[in-house]
């Protein structure tokens, strides 16, 4: 455990179901903003309808599957009581983002743009944040409103998936590289590489230019919240943090 990095576990834990509890609130925002901006539109029986659907789709889970099912079934109910098309209102949140993107793209002709990001395996048009900025910089009125409120639910969401999670072992469906990133008790292993190379399972990693990189979990670019739970291994101990900003650099001058 002398190379590990070790967390005061309770505290990620405790940060951690906090911050799901926001992205569940900024999620439902998202979809309660849309439905407004169709309400001020002029869209009043199909927002009101919209509404209630989020209500019902985004709230905390039923205690059993027969409540959950039960507002499912609310839900399509209301859909057939205002002659709903089959997936709307009960798409996902994703759906959502992804019908307000192309649309805001074909609207202003930016469907070939070279700006506009593409999935690496389909080549169809990504729904992640970069071509959500370039939306931003056109859209108005009800699409700019919703893609303001899911560009802060989308960085949440990296924050969880991207390090907090996969810190705690809580991701569904672990990869080897999220299971390389989990805690080993309260303790972190990274695997440091200061050129490319190959680490004991194969895995490659490292930069050309030989700067030092860190991985599994990649403790050099942990958000501040993250960072704030690291504790001394040691029993009564303290930590020293040192900045180690372009450190390759400095160490062949000293």
């Amino acid at each position: 455990s002398e190379r590990g990095i070790r967390y005061d576990r309770p505290e990620l834990e405790r940060i951690t179901r906090g911050y799901e509890q926001r992205i569940l609130r900024w999620e439902r925002a998202a979809l309660k903003r849309y439905g407004t901006a169709l309400r001020r539109e002029g869209a009043g029986p199909e927002a009101t309808a919209w509404l209630k659907v989020v209500d019902l789709l985004t709230a905390a889970p039923c205690k059993t599957d027969k409540g959950q099912a039960r507002r499912v079934e609310k839900a399509a109910a209301i859909r057939a009581e205002h002659g709903f098309d089959e997936g709307w209102p009960l798409q996902t949140p994703q759906e959502v983002v992804r019908d307000t993107v192309y649309r805001v793209l074909a609207d202003y002709n930016l469907t070939t743009d070279k700006r506009v990001k593409r999935t690496k395996v389909e080549r169809t048009i990504s729904i992640g944040s970069e071509n959500i900025n370039l939306c931003l910089g056109y859209a108005k009125g009800r699409d700019r409103c919703f893609l303001r409120t899911w560009q802060r639910f989308l960085s949440l969401n990296k924050l969880l998936g991207t390090y907090l999670r996969p810190l705690l072992g809580w991701k569904p469906d672990l990869t080897r590289d999220d299971i390389n990133k989990a805690l080993v008790g309260d303790v972190a292993y990274p695997t440091w590489r200061l050129v490319p190379s190959a680490d004991d399972s194969g895995e490659e990693g490292g930069t050309q230019q030989a700067r030092i990189t860190g991985k599994g979990p990649a403790v050099q670019t942990a958000p501040p919240v993250v960072e704030a739970c690291e504790i001394s291994r040691h029993a009564g101990g303290a930590m020293v943090y040192k900045d180690e900003r372009q450190i390759e650099l400095r160490v062949p001058v000293m």
